[in-house]
């Protein structure tokens, strides 16, 4: 279980990388959560295969790399745009199951 699904920082291995990237359905900010979907659907069909872990890392915020800004509507328009997408992903993935590796 993951606190923070938007950090920037992101280490995978070379060989979860296509099952976790590979052809996402979400292009926005949200794809960080359909990477955090795929791994907990590849982890429940094959154990070990895409294990997420939380380690906490010394973090400092940049200028100009924030979600929320003036241009993308406040908190709450991009709060509702995100539980938008995820709804749109789980739904999509409802009818065309996730690609796991040698299965594509």
């Amino acid at each position: 279980q993951c606190q923070d699904t938007q950090c920037g920082f992101k280490l995978v291995n070379i060989v979860a990388a296509p099952t976790l990237y590979q052809h996402l359905y979400l292009k926005g900010w949200t794809h960080d959560v359909e990477v955090l979907y795929r791994a907990a659907a590849a982890a429940a069909r094959t154990p070990r295969s895409c294990q997420v872990r939380e380690v906490k890392i010394d973090w400092q915020d940049k200028e100009g790399s924030k979600l929320i800004t003036p241009d993308t509507g406040g908190i709450v328009r991009v709060s509702m745009r995100m539980l938008w997408e995820i709804l749109q992903m789980r739904i999509h993935y409802l009818f065309f199951p996730i690609p796991l590796g040698d299965e594509e």
